[in-house]
């Protein structure tokens, strides 16, 4: 039985394909709670529109007469997922590595409702002042982890306008404070728009430890300042 191109070229589409969406799934929550990620979005649908197109022409091509398109096409598709894979396991390598540099990680899991009336979503501004958490979080799927401590967060609760015209967020409310997270802690997060703060809860009963200056949003402190 000899080598059957065409159904080299369905298979390796296939699996293709099916890579694009779980690294799509697999990454999509961390941009989630970033400030920017109406504009991750778009760069990713930008992508995977290409490596789709890419992958659907590999197909159609597969029994072309013409030599440079049947092979061009496919050779191109491979490349892209020969980058992503390169990409991926290098993902994965920086993976090991921050886990060995930081083995009593905590791990903060965020509330999200994908199927709420009003899709909301909390927006990490800063931790420790750098911006959407940048080299203070690490993220593994939906799984934010950060190192044990003191650190000082600031948060944003947004809500997503997508529209013919319109394509950005309005924020509902911005929330900052300062907490003690123990080793190899899990906590959950979420917002209360009612009393419009965000609350870090211990999942294993643990006691929240704050510093002297208390959680507060905007609004509260705009009142302190001019009490003073």
């Amino acid at each position: 039985m000899g080598f059957d191109y065409v159904v080299f070229i369905y298979v390796t589409v296939f699996f293709g394909l099916l890579f694009a969406i779980f690294t799509g799934i697999y990454f999509e929550p961390r941009f989630f709670h970033t400030s920017n990620y109406s504009k991750q979005n778009i760069i990713i649908g930008v992508l995977f529109v290409v490596f789709t197109v890419t992958g659907l022409a590999s197909f159609m091509v597969s029994m072309s007469d013409n030599m440079l398109i049947r092979y061009g096409i496919p050779i191109l598709f491979a490349v892209e997922q020969f980058i992503g894979i390169i990409l991926f396991v290098r993902y994965l390598r920086l993976t090991y590595r921050w886990l060995g540099e930081h083995r009593s990680a905590v791990t903060l899991h965020f509330n999200r409702k994908k199927f709420a009336v009003i899709p909301k979503r909390i927006v990490i501004e800063a931790i420790d002042g750098m911006p959407n958490g940048k080299d203070v979080t690490y993220w593994i799927y939906n799984k934010c982890l950060i190192a044990p401590g003191f650190h000082h967060f600031k948060f944003r609760v947004v809500v997503d306008k997508r529209g013919r015209s319109t394509y950005g967020e309005e924020e509902l409310f911005s929330y900052e404070t300062k907490v003690m997270l123990r080793p190899d802690g899990r906590y959950f997060i979420e917002e209360d728009l009612d009393k419009q703060c965000i609350i870090i809860t211990p999942m294993f009963h643990e006691i929240i430890e704050y510093t002297e200056e208390e959680p507060m949003n905007k609004e509260q402190k705009g009142t302190n300042n001019s009490q003073k």
